[in-house]
């Protein structure tokens, strides 16, 4: 008995090590196969969600120097004054004034972009600010030759006092685009405090980064929705909190997932 075991022992023995390397193998493919993934986007989504976290600590020293107050969005008129608030003000020329050094800013109207440009460059340690402001998953066609950003800021929050926003963190603010944009506002129309004001255009893409895109909110925070939470059934004004509130999934999902108004 014993010598019949022992001369099948070895054959056991390798076996039980081909399992083991075996077992080894998948338990490792399935650690890595998150990073496989998120290397096959080009980490986009990751880098895309520290954008947009940056972007909202520029916000937030913007706020500190300005009486707490959002940014605007005003074109120049031909007499080089400020238009009302406009969903759209394009972008000044890229490069570098040769007096200042600094990026060109200000030259087709005061916008919220190149409002946040100086805070911006304290925040990025490399200096140059330029891939913040691009989703990588965003495509690089665009209707303007100066659009240059493909997200879009919260039109109901342009020129307002900080102090009106009663639920920071599901407000939002910034919103990403499936394209390049030049200093936008989404949605194109003000409708706080107004019922019958609908949000138009109130997101540009919903499905940028596979089946979903990123919400910057009000309190620094940044989320990925998948298209039912993003934006299933439109807009919907709710009379308790005189908000409106982009309406998700009412089956899975909370049927008021981002609030649109403060």
């Amino acid at each position: 008995m014993n010598e019949q075991y022992n001369s099948q022992s070895p054959s056991y023995s390798v076996l039980a090590n081909v399992i083991g390397v075996i077992v080894l193998v998948v338990v490792a493919f399935m650690v890595l196969l998150p990073l496989f993934s998120d290397h096959s986007d080009g980490g986009r989504p990751s880098n895309c969600q520290t954008n947009l976290k940056q972007i909202g600590n520029s916000i937030k020293m913007y706020l500190a120097d300005w009486d707490e107050t959002y940014p605007t969005n005003r074109p120049f008129t031909t007499n080089h004054k400020l238009d009302p608030i406009s969903s759209k003000v394009k972008l000044s020329a890229i490069g570098y004034d040769k007096v200042t050094g600094k990026p060109y800013k200000f030259q087709h109207g005061v916008n919220w972009v190149e409002g946040l440009y100086a805070y911006m460059e304290s925040i990025v340690e490399r200096g140059d600010t330029s891939s913040v402001w691009k989703c990588p998953s965003a495509s690089l066609s665009a209707k303007s030759k100066s659009a240059e950003v493909s997200y879009a800021f919260n039109r109901n929050l342009i020129e307002q006092p900080e102090k009106i926003i009663k639920s920071s963190g599901r407000l939002m603010m910034l919103s990403e685009s499936g394209r390049l944009l030049d200093s936008e506002l989404k949605p194109s129309n003000k409708s706080n405090k107004d019922p019958k004001a609908v949000p138009q255009n109130a997101f540009t893409n919903t499905k940028l980064h596979s089946n979903g895109s990123h919400i910057l909110f009000a309190d620094g925070h940044v989320k990925l929705f998948n298209a039912e939470a993003y934006f299933y059934k439109g807009c919907e004004w709710d009379p308790k909190s005189k908000c409106w509130f982009s309406v998700g999934d009412r089956k899975t999902l909370n049927a008021h997932s981002i609030q649109i108004t403060p």
